[in-house]
């Protein structure tokens, strides 16, 4: 049953992480595009948050069917997507002009004619119509600088241990100390934390951008795993540290999900939607969300041993180098291009007119 569960809530999970950051890039305009991708996380926050409440409240095995049926009636929430019109693009690529300027007008909510972004719309849903299964824009350099960035970020989001953190939250603070708080509590502090400093990325991201933010973002959960390993390390040589520092692991841990959540968890779906060029779009925020979830899968099963009293100082050591080698690789690699239009975006791969050029080269 748990297996069952879980293939079918991975194949809609899967789809909802991949199309969602896509149809959110659609519909926002040039202004907000970027603080909306970041809403994303948020409300995968939520439904950590929602998560952890649930098992607060209802604590106890023999009331595992209630945590189930409150966590599977979220679902009813799906009803609303009845009532959201599809993208204007989707409609522009299947030549359906009406319907495209009402859909842009529900978005917009106003009933002027947006001419110049309908113009713009259509420029990119003729390059969906007519484009073409081939290999010729993967060696493009933009097109596999976007797909090492993208690669890189989620290896980062991954391997920075918050996929372990998160799925062993309740096991590490009930083994690894957790304060005034019981464990249970403590998780409630660490999902409210998740969703407050995601909210403030929300604010920064457009002042800020995405490079400035990922970056300091890595640094800092390198630099809160850092003082947790050293933490460790000092318990080990001195059991007594844990009675006098018992603060240390649920601060860290807390300060890590805030700083996490400050630019690699919201930026890292962000760069799904508009990294890649219409031609290939759906084919690189696929390889990029398969990408997480390989990554999740090898992380869970190489840092498993987190539980353990031996092993956890160096995975959280190991967990910082990768967080500020993730720092490193932002500041250097990635692209921001949140404060563009799609069309500019678009325009930077100029795939087209490389492909002009080498259909006009004479023969013989």
């Amino acid at each position: 049953m748990i297996i069952a569960g879980r293939f079918v809530c991975g194949i809609s999970g899967g789809m909802s992480c991949l199309l969602v950051p896509l149809f959110i890039s659609e519909i926002a305009d040039q202004k907000t595009r970027n603080r909306l991708l970041t809403l994303f996380q948020l409300l995968i926050n939520c439904g950590i948050m929602y998560a952890f409440l649930m098992a607060h409240v209802l604590d106890g095995g023999n009331k595992i069917w209630r945590y189930s049926s409150s966590c599977g009636a979220s679902c009813i929430l799906l009803v609303l997507l009845r009532f959201i019109p599809a993208t204007p693009l989707h409609h522009l690529a299947k030549e359906n002009e009406s319907q495209a300027k009402n859909s842009l007008r529900w978005y917009r909510q106003n009933e002027n004619e947006n001419d110049y972004e309908m113009e713009e719309l259509q420029r990119l849903a003729i390059l969906r119509r007519t484009a073409k299964v081939s290999i010729s824009p993967m060696k493009s350099p933009q097109v596999l600088h976007s797909f090492l960035m993208c690669f890189g970020v989620m290896t980062i989001y991954q391997f920075s241990g918050f996929g372990t953190f998160i799925t062993y939250a309740l096991i590490i603070f009930e083994t690894q100390g957790s304060g005034l708080l019981n464990a249970s509590e403590l998780t409630l502090v660490v999902g409210l934390a998740q969703i407050l400093s995601c909210l403030l990325a929300y604010t920064l991201i457009d002042v800020l951008g995405r490079r400035i933010l990922l970056t300091i973002s890595s640094a800092f959960m390198g630099l809160f795993l850092a003082l947790l390993g050293w933490f460790f390390d000092k318990r080990l040589e001195d059991p007594e540290y844990d009675d006098w520092y018992w603060w240390m692991p649920p601060a860290w841990i807390s300060l890590y999900f805030i700083s996490l959540n400050l630019g690699v968890a919201p930026i890292s779906w962000a760069l799904l939607a508009d990294s890649f060029p219409q031609r290939i779009k759906l084919l690189g925020a696929g390889f990029a969300a398969i990408s997480n979830w390989i990554l999740s899968i090898l992380a869970m099963i190489v840092f498993g041993s987190l539980q353990t009293d031996d092993n956890i100082r160096k995975v959280v050591w190991l967990f910082a180098i990768v967080c500020w080698f993730g720092a490193i690789f932002s500041a250097v690699l990635v692209k921001d291009n949140g404060r563009k239009s799609l069309n500019e975006i678009e325009k930077d791969f100029r795939i087209d007119d490389r492909e002009e050029r080498t259909n006009n080269i004479p023969l013989g």
